[in-house]
C-alpha cells in the first residue's frame, strides 16, 4: 500500500520533460533543447454497432487509430527541427551537430551561424518538409527526481512520426516571444518504465 500512495506524491511540471527526437533504426537521438511546448491525440475511429431491437451498441468496431501532434519552439531558425531530422538520419545538413551520440547534445550558435553563411550562397542549404521522408520517433520522458526521492523516468515513445505542417505564431501587439510551431502524425504509442536516467 505504501508504494501506491508514493505514485501520488510526486506530480510532474514542464520543468521534468525532456525530448528527443530519435531514429528507429539506428537509435540515434538529439535532445530538443529549445522546446516551449508539446502535445498530442491518439484516436481511434471506433462507431456504435447495434443489433436487432437493442437500444445501446451491442459493441464498438475497432476502426483505424491516428495519432497526431504539434511541437512548439521559440524562433531561432526556420531549419531548427528540420536539420536535427536529418541529423540522427545522417542525411547531408547545413547545420553541424557535435558528433557524439550522446542525448543532451543540441545546436551551438555556431552552426546556426554556419547555416546563414552557406544559405546566403544560392539559397543553398533549405530543407523543406517534404525532403524528409523517413519516419521518426519522439520520445517524450518525464523525470522528477529529487536529491530525496529517486524516481524512474516514464518514457513515452510515439512511434513512427511524420512531420506535416509548420506554422509561425507573431504578436505585432505584445512584447511576445516568436514561436514556430511543427504538426505532426505519429502511428502509436507505447510506453516504458526503466531505470534509464538524464546525462546532462
Amino acid at each position: 500500500m505504501s508504494n501506491l500512495l508514493k505514485l501520488y506524491e510526486y506530480y510532474f511540471t514542464g520543468t521534468d520533460v525532456k525530448v528527443f527526437l530519435s531514429d528507429p533504426i539506428t537509435g540515434k537521438s538529439v535532445y530538443v533543447d529549445l522546446l516551449n511546448g508539446i502535445g498530442y491525440d491518439y484516436n481511434l475511429s471506433s462507431i456504435p454497432v447495434y443489433t436487432l431491437g437493442t437500444g445501446t451498441p451491442t459493441f464498438f468496431s475497432k476502426g483505424n487509430s491516428l495519432g497526431q501532434g504539434m511541437m512548439v519552439v521559440p524562433f531561432k531558425d526556420d531549419q531548427y527541427l528540420k536539420a536535427m531530422l536529418q541529423y540522427i538520419f545522417d542525411e547531408p545538413s547545413t547545420i553541424s551537430f557535435p558528433k557524439e551520440s550522446v542525448s543532451l547534445k543540441s545546436l551551438s550558435d555556431e552552426a546556426y551561424r554556419s547555416l546563414a553563411s552557406k544559405r546566403s550562397k544560392n539559397n543553398r542549404g533549405i530543407i523543406s518538409i517534404g525532403t524528409i521522408s523517413r519516419l521518426f520517433d519522439i520520445k517524450i520522458v518525464l523525470d522528477n527526481s529529487t536529491p530525496f526521492y529517486d524516481a524512474s523516468p516514464k518514457i513515452m515513445v510515439l512511434k513512427g512520426c511524420k512531420m506535416v505542417g509548420e506554422s509561425l505564431d507573431v504578436s505585432s501587439s505584445q512584447d511576445k516571444i516568436v514561436q514556430q510551431a511543427y504538426k505532426f502524425y505519429f502511428k502509436e504509442i507505447t510506453r516504458q518504465q526503466t531505470a534509464w536516467h538524464l546525462q546532462n
